[in-house]
């Protein structure tokens, strides 16, 4: 592979590596919010109102948004370990604010609730059809038997969050409200995500637990231990201690929990500690090395307003080197006017159409492809390139465009210093790189203590913002051309200027017909043919344009258009594209949370929808 076509490659694969980590940082936030299974839960609300004689209020507000057509929701309560339920009510309330209470039938119709009790479990099957909204469904029953007064205290044992959920529970809040106030004996643990956090109110005998993410299949689990004053009334009672031998195995858990946020905390230091290691590691190499190798300076060039000779390279280049980037189908129109003025090609109309006709020996590779493979040897309608392009099973089309291009890259990088654009590309890479280091760093910063979180996020973001505006600064300071090129560019940027402003002088006082014939093909790469042929209309009259020349009468002359040369891109870029679609058609005391379980009844509870 050649110097100028290895610069092509490089550049392709640079393109191909920003999008992946693109593509990764894009990933990474759908990670944080994204929709499982067609809709989320939002919210989910419960509220325990413990009675006197053991039994439980139940109201859990469940809140959905759905992305999609659904028929209902299902909810289960798990009843192994107590002593029953009673028949439930439900309602939902949609967006407009309003609830509506659902009746309990058989007959699956919609808005209405389906209930199935078995010995093991409450069944729920909510008919409500919705789509693409939000909306919070409401259950409410009474459970019997859901706490046993031991010798020594009252317990409530319960994974009041089972595990039967397929997808994560967002901004959880359970409240348990026992029967009286001032308990000063109240102890409460919970298991469940580490992160979440258990506030025990013993003067108003009250318990909230709180939990931003519950993930899938996971249970929320709380262990109380209270008075048997509390629930004087219940029935259900067992007549053995039990205090010492709970606390004991909290004490257990809750040790292992600690031990387990230690550690997490621990890792996540070390995993931070290493991504800030390698942001210094990239920032210090790069300093480094541009103290070593620093950017090439050029001679500083005054900008030209207005420049009026022909330039010195073919328009497709010319384009290139104006826009940055390989050229277009605009390049290539200006060259085939070129090989219009060189009398290479003719171009007539022809029925709603227009044909090119080889006259001459072609030096475009595009235009012979078209000619030869496409044609006939001699002739091609635009009709029959926008028909060859739809049957282009093999991409043919797409590979000799592909080639044009690389081709006048090359040409263009040869104005290009190498050094240069190579540190150019660097910041934009290492601005890349450290802003998807950053967005892992966000993730695992979550993983902390809240304490810690606002500083190190407000550090992250400096870190990028900081990295981005110095990317930014160095890539504007650092000229990517050659002395050659940045003088060729100032004269090609002023004549493209000329062209803008063709309206706001006279143009024949720069030059005739024969030097605006050789003018308009770079006219039509910069996308301006349209402009500078109404004012050369104006100023020559379109008749003089029509009788002289070999490319005026393409804009002017019978069955053609003013705007001929879009006419021209608009049937080729549908011919490559479609070949280019083919081509890729066939490539290949109390406790906060902590983890375990104190054997809790409820543990297969949950939902979904339909």
């Amino acid at each position: 592979m050649d110097e100028g076509n290895g610069g092509l490659v490089m550049k392709k694969q640079t393109q191909w590596w920003l999008m992946i980590v693109t593509t990764i940082i894009f990933m990474l936030g759908l990670g944080i919010v994204g929709r499982a299974d067609g809709y989320d839960i939002t919210k989910y609300d419960v509220h325990v109102n413990v009675l006197k004689n053991g039994d439980a209020d139940l109201t859990q507000h469940v809140t959905y948004n759905f992305d999609g057509d659904f028929h209902g929701v299902t909810y289960k309560q798990t009843l192994g370990g107590i002593a029953g339920v009673d028949d439930p009510t439900v309602s939902v309330k949609g967006k407009n604010g309003r609830e509506i209470n659902l009746p309990v039938t058989s007959d699956e119709q919609n808005n209405t609730v389906k209930v199935t009790k078995t010995q093991d479990a409450l069944l729920l099957k909510v008919f409500h059809k919705i789509s693409e909204q939000r909306a919070t469904f409401t259950y409410r029953y009474r459970l019997h038997g859901v706490v046993t007064n031991y010798a020594d205290t009252a317990r409530l044992n319960w994974k009041i969050v089972g595990d039967g959920w397929s997808v994560p529970l967002h901004n959880v809040r359970v409240v348990i409200q026992l029967p009286e106030t001032n308990i000063d004996k109240l102890q409460a643990w919970t298991h469940g995500p580490t992160d979440g956090q258990t506030t025990v109110d013993k003067k108003n005998g009250r318990i909230t637990l709180t939990v931003a993410q519950n993930p899938e299949e996971s249970f929320i689990e709380s262990d109380l231990l209270f008075p048997t004053s509390v629930t004087a009334a219940n029935p259900r009672i067992v007549n053995e201690k039990k205090k010492v031998a709970v606390q004991k195995e909290e004490r257990s858990l809750a040790e292992k929990a600690n031990a387990q946020r230690k550690n997490a905390v621990k890792t996540t230091k070390v995993m931070l500690g290493t991504l800030a290691a390698i942001v210094v590691g990239l920032l210090g190499g790069t300093g480094m090395y541009l103290w070593r190798r620093p950017a090439n300076r050029r001679k500083p060039t005054v900008p030209i307003d207005h420049w009026y000779d022909v330039p010195r390279v073919a328009p497709a280049l010319a384009e290139g080197l104006t826009n940055g980037r390989i050229p277009d189908v605009h390049g290539l129109t200006g060259e085939m006017l070129v090989a219009v003025n060189q009398r290479e090609l003719k171009i007539e109309p022809e029925e709603k159409t227009f044909r090119l006709t080889q006259v001459g020996k072609l030096s475009n590779k595009v235009l012979k492809f078209l000619i030869n493979d496409v044609g006939d040897g001699e002739s091609v309608t635009m009709k029959a390139v926008k028909h060859f392009g739809k049957k282009d099973k093999e991409g043919r089309l797409t590979k000799r465009y592909d080639a044009w291009q690389s081709d006048v890259e090359d040409q263009r990088q040869t104005y290009l210093d190498a050094h240069n654009v190579a540190l150019r590309r660097w910041w934009l890479v290492l601005g890349v790189v450290v802003s998807a280091l950053a967005a892992l760093a966000v993730l695992l910063i979550f993983y902390l203590p809240v304490s810690l979180r606002a500083s190190l996020l407000i550090i992250s973001g400096l870190v990028v913002i900081g990295v981005w505006v110095t990317a930014i600064w160095q890539r504007r300071r650092i000229n990517q051309y050659t002395d050659e090129g940045a003088q060729l560019l100032n004269e090609l940027n002023g004549f493209k200027r000329m062209l803008k402003d063709v309206g706001h002088f006279n143009t024949a006082k720069v030059g005739d017909l024969v030097l605006w014939e050789q003018i308009l093909p770079y006219a039509a790469a910069f996308g301006l043919a349209k402009q500078v042929t109404d004012a050369l209309a104006t100023d020559f009259g379109t008749e003089a344009l029509v009788g002289t020349g070999l490319i005026f009468p393409l804009y002017f002359g019978p069955g053609f258009a003013s705007d001929f040369d879009s006419g021209f891109q608009g049937g080729l870029s549908s011919a490559i594209s479609s070949s280019a679609s083919n081509l890729s058609s066939t490539s290949g005391g109390s406790g906060g949370f902590s983890g375990g379980s104190s054997g809790g009844f409820g543990g297969g509870s949950g939902g979904g929808a339909f």
